[in-house]
């Protein structure tokens, strides 16, 4: 240090320039630097100083405003994909994706254990037409693709904690349910120390009672009495359902690796005046006829329940009836006048949309009564065109939407929930009839072609979470329909989340250790919540989409941009 002050003054007698005290003037005979000197200097000291700002702004990019995550695991699939199989039915050229279960290492979401083709050692079969694609007999190497990765809006969720331990606040707007979230995890603190990112979907607010009954969300708020069915907004819905069936994807029976022959599952009586044509169907006649799906026509492939081809593998898994169901199909009438009827049942109730030239009815109907009328309005649909049609029961709301505008739709006071009866169902483990899936057409002749029929995301109740883990058998039920009294009551600064794959998530409904920060930060909390402080944003676009691996390169170096989208 003495050094460099002896230099410093020396350099100050002499150098300093005019104007300084004791500076000296410049020698007038002194060369002058070259032009390109002084900007070759200036050049590299801006350029220096725009790598440091640069630097700075990533910094404070990534820590307050946009961070990127990876998806290691398949808890929201196939919301958002974690490391998995891909496949491509050699019959039906259905593309589907299976679930790889990655080990995960203590350093974080971004660091997942995936080795180059591991061999696959379970049956694996598609789950549009179910032909056997591999076999559980042999141990037959695959490719693996990695997880998607995400960006995450941080600053959505950037929370100032309350004083003495009270509620974060949210400036920007606090946390909705339905948002997907990414948050510290409350779980395993001697092995993560809460600092383990996880993704989930919120479900529950704080001051909320939440259940999780028959596949959905239930909701007291704070001082309410009854229960309330929470409707999903159209964008959550719409990446939440689950294909059942698409007739776009016709097998060609080309091989016979199947455990049963495939059959057609739209079935209909012999001269009912419907024929299939390729992967569409016609109808001409003046009598009524009518296109049944049946489930049972394919019973490998477990249609109408919460079976998800992605996790098929070793662990397998249960099968819960579904109800919550979307037809969508186009349809063209070339003559006639008769009606078009879409028919969808749950329990005692059916409801029918029914289309004829420029007019178009919603009806319900309780066993054997005379239909009610829940609405009708003036519809585009007349003759040589073709309409797009959508007619969904989902969440108790009913509705019938024609070329993606909704027309026409059901109402709490007509259709609501027996919530009482539903407990009873699933506590004496009653399995209701299948739902009927209907289309019938009357004096017409029309084509109904892309036809695909969809389910709801099923919700299991908290004691089917146990499957997930060994080590997670003695974890409480949280949300349970069963429990006394039920649901899970939370805190005012606690969350509930879930995971989209609920047969295979490990969330909210199975978490047995409460938060203890009492010491260090005044925090605790009881299992399964998480508290507002442990939020970190809002995942809203997958930007490098379940990426491709090259051979000998452990990064996915090629995206699936196809896939790139938003994230509801």
């Amino acid at each position: 240090m003495a050094d460099r002050s002896n230099q410093n003054d020396h350099e100050s007698d002499g150098n300093l320039p005019p104007g300084r005290p004791g500076g000296k003037a410049k020698n007038p005979l002194a060369p002058c630097p070259s032009k390109d000197a002084i900007q070759e200097g200036g050049g590299v000291k801006e350029t220096l100083e725009s790598i440091l700002v640069a630097f700075i702004l990533a910094f404070i990019f990534r820590a307050f405003i946009v961070e990127a995550f990876v998806i290691p695991t398949g808890s929201m699939a196939p919301t958002l994909m974690g490391a998995h199989y891909r496949f491509r039915c050699p019959d039906c050229a259905y593309p589907f994706a299976v679930n790889y279960s990655a080990e995960r290492t203590r350093s974080g979401d971004d660091d997942t254990a995936v080795p180059d083709n591991p061999a696959i050692n379970f049956p694996v079969s598609c789950p549009n037409c179910g032909l056997r694609i591999k076999d559980d007999a042999k141990r037959e190497p695959a490719v693996v693709s990695y997880g998607d990765r995400i960006l995450v809006l941080k600053y959505l969720y950037m929370n100032l904690p309350g004083f003495g331990g009270g509620p974060a606040h949210f400036p920007f707007g606090a946390p909705q349910r339905w948002d997907v979230v990414v948050f510290k995890s409350p779980t395993s603190p001697q092995t993560y120390d809460y600092s383990q990112n996880y993704i989930k979907r919120l479900i529950g607010l704080p001051g909320e009672t939440i259940m999780v009954l028959d596949g959905d969300v239930y909701v007291k708020g704070p001082g309410a009495k009854e229960f309330q069915i929470q409707t999903k907004p159209k964008a959550a819905q719409d990446a939440l359902w689950r294909i059942v069936y698409d007739n776009d994807y016709h097998p060609l029976l080309l091989t016979g690796n199947r455990a049963t022959p495939w059959r057609q599952p739209w079935r209909t009586a012999q001269n009912s005046g419907w024929k299939e044509s390729g992967r569409q169907f016609l109808f001409s006649g003046d009598g009524e006829g009518a296109l049944f799906f049946r489930p049972e026509a394919n019973p490998d492939i477990h249609n109408l329940t919460d079976y998800l081809a992605y996790d098929q593998g070793p662990r397998g898994q249960l099968c819960n009836p579904i109800h919550d169901l979307k037809l969508e199909a186009n349809y063209v009438r070339r003559k006639g006048d008769g009606p078009l009827r879409l028919t969808l049942t749950k329990y005692d109730r059916t409801f029918t949309a029914e289309i004829t030239p420029g007019h178009a009815r919603l009806l319900m109907s309780t066993g054997n009564g005379q239909p009610e009328v829940l609405g009708e309005a003036p519809c585009s649909a007349g003759r040589d065109q073709d309409v797009h049609v959508e007619f969904e029961n989902v969440d108790y709301q009913v509705t019938l939407s024609l070329d993606g505008k909704r027309l026409l739709g059901s109402t709490k006071d007509k259709y609501a929930p027996n919530i009482d009866a539903l407990r009873r169902q699933e506590e004496m483990h009653i399995q209701p009839k299948a739902p009927v899936v209907a289309i019938a057409a009357e004096k017409q002749d029309c084509a109904i072609q892309h036809l695909k029929l969809w389910r709801d995301v099923y919700y299991t109740s908290p004691d089917s979470c146990s499957q997930g883990s060994d080590s997670h058998r003695e974890a409480p039920h949280w949300a349970s329909p069963s429990s006394d009294p039920p649901g899970i009551v939370l805190g005012n600064d606690e969350y509930f989340v879930l995971g989209d794959n609920s047969i295979l998530s490990l969330d909210g409904r199975c978490w047995n250790e409460p938060i203890d920060l009492l010491q260090n930060e005044n925090l605790q909390v009881a299992s399964g919540r998480v508290p507002g402080r442990f939020m970190l944003g809002k995942a809203f676009f997958v930007y490098w989409p379940a990426g491709y691996r090259v051979p000998g390169v452990e990064f996915p170096l090629i995206p699936d941009f196809g896939d790139m989208r938003f994230i509801h």
